[in-house]
């Protein structure tokens, strides 16, 4: 199984981590509110003060953010994932609600910092989110799109 960062744990990406754990994933998590961490780790996730330790050799990380402001801080900050320990091709799948501006600048950030990078937006509710229901709409290089879809290793 993967070891596997989520940054976002709202009511969308709690019910995303929640199927990552029941299929044995080595999840690391970050949220603003750790309150929304405690259930995730009495399932025996890692719990991290930030993004920057939560990612760090990870195989992929997901992230499921609000908006470009909160998207920022997690990329940019002191202790953001950009200045994290990052594993050279590790897959980045970023499902947050961002600005078509945004999504371009972090695109190029995070390639360049060796990640391979996938947009992919989401539609359904926190309901399709935890039973695995969820439309996803997939961008950004074909090759990594083809690697996160044959990945049996991400299937939630």
């Amino acid at each position: 199984m993967a070891k596997i960062a989520f940054l976002g744990l709202g009511k969308m990406g709690a019910g995303m981590a929640y199927r990552l754990i029941a299929a044995g994933h080595e999840m690391h998590i970050y949220n603003r509110d750790h309150q929304k961490l405690v259930q995730l780790k009495s399932l025996g996730a890692v719990v991290h003060d930030n993004p920057k330790t939560a990612v760090s050799g990870v195989d992929a990380i997901f992230i499921m953010l609000s908006d470009d402001d909160a998207s920022k801080s997690v990329w940019c900050g002191d202790d953001g994932i950009l200045n994290g320990d990052i594993k050279a091709g590790s897959l980045e799948i970023e499902w947050s609600t961002l600005s078509h501006d945004w999504v371009m600048q972090v695109s190029v950030q995070a390639t360049a910092a060796g990640f391979c990078y996938m947009d992919s937006p989401v539609t359904g509710l926190p309901d399709a989110a935890a039973s695995g229901k969820l439309t996803l709409f997939l961008g950004g290089n074909l090759n990594i799109i083809k690697r996160a879809q044959s990945s049996s290793e991400y299937i939630i």
